[in-house]
């Protein structure tokens, strides 16, 4: 496993926050060629000065290769519900719709943000309506007990 080394405020393994988007593109290259990522593995969003303000992971890409661990946990390979607790004891994660609901976990503070697509949690596996699915379903929507997408950024408030 290879470990993406998250340096709060400043980088995400080889991925610097403020680098201008040729040189992220260059860094990209080295992990698809590397370690067999998809070009979209890693994700970014540029400020006005053309710099990275915005890292995103997409787990499922990373999760058989990678570990990424912040603020003492892996956030590629840890249940979604495990990390929230987590996150949510050292700073709090903004409370709106997204959250209540488990898709999204914006904190501000620590910048990192989480997505899903769908929700899954532990009591699920043992509901009627999840046993009556085809097995191939029910293993298709336990990714959901995972994140999607990390997201770190920059700007921390």
């Amino acid at each position: 496993m290879v470990e993406l080394t998250v340096q709060e405020g400043y980088s995400v393994g080889l991925f610097k926050f403020g680098m201008k988007e040729e040189e992220a593109e260059r860094v990209n290259k080295i992990y698809i060629e590397k370690y067999n990522c998809y070009d979209y593995t890693f994700h970014f969003e540029y400020d006005e000065e053309g710099g990275v303000q915005y890292i995103h992971l997409i787990v499922n890409d990373l999760k058989n290769n990678f570990y990424c661990n912040f603020k003492g946990i892996d956030v590629i390979n840890t249940k979604a519900e495990k990390l929230i607790e987590h996150f949510d004891a050292i700073s709090p994660y903004i409370r709106n719709s997204d959250s209540k609901f488990g898709f999204m976990y914006v904190f501000p503070k620590l910048g990192i943000t989480f997505w899903r697509g769908d929700v899954c949690a532990e009591e699920d596996l043992e509901a009627d309506w999840f046993k009556e699915l085809h097995p191939e379903i029910q293993e298709d929507t336990k990714k959901f007990m995972y994140f999607e997408t990390v997201k770190f950024h920059k700007d921390l408030i």
